[in-house]
């Protein structure tokens, strides 16, 4: 003004980015027992995370990766993080674990007796995480077209009589099952 000048202090502008996420997390499938991880890149920074399972946040999940040793069938589900910062705050898309149960066999194929020209039927029950294949042999053998759960023989002869067994395959590997015998 007319009696002079004053320089004010300087002010500072600081421009904070919204949070963003450039890199979301994935779905997975693991095999029970094995390890996953879960991880976002952010955009934003510095910011703050939290991960949720089936929409509860998780305890003490809080850093840009996520995890989980020794998975159990109870940790599968739906996998989230919201990142946060003075400027906001974003939630991932959600990533799911799916947890791959080996195969099992919760019912054995029984040995059995029968008269020559009758029929006999194998059968097992799987557990684990379908779906699943199956694979009968006749004295360790493959026998051709037999695969499923249960195995017909229709008219058996006495070349029919030996041992049967099943091996049941999923995606997290195989079990073969107790060996039956068939008496003719």
């Amino acid at each position: 003004n007319l009696a002079g000048s004053v320089t004010s202090i300087v002010a500072t502008l600081t421009v904070i980015v919204p949070p963003g996420i450039m890199t979301q997390p994935q779905n997975q499938a693991v095999v029970l027992g094995q390890n996953a991880d879960f991880s976002v890149v952010a955009s934003g920074l510095p910011a703050a995370y939290q991960w949720s399972w089936n929409g509860a946040a998780l305890s003490g999940a809080t850093s840009s990766a996520l995890a989980l040793s020794n998975v159990q069938t109870n940790d599968a589900g739906s996998y989230s993080v919201v990142v946060t910062n003075l400027a906001g705050s974003v939630t991932s898309i959600v990533a799911t674990l799916t947890v791959i149960v080996p195969p099992g066999i919760t019912t054995q194929p029984q040995n059995q007796t029968v008269a020559i020209g009758q029929n006999a039927t194998f059968s097992i029950t799987a557990s684990g995480t379908a779906p699943f294949a199956y694979q009968w042999n006749f004295n360790g053998i493959p026998l051709s077209g037999a695969t499923s759960s249960a195995l017909a023989l229709s008219n058996v002869q006495t070349n029919d009589a030996g041992n049967y067994s099943v091996v049941v395959t999923n995606l997290a590997g195989s079990v073969t099952s107790i060996v039956a015998t068939l008496t003719v």
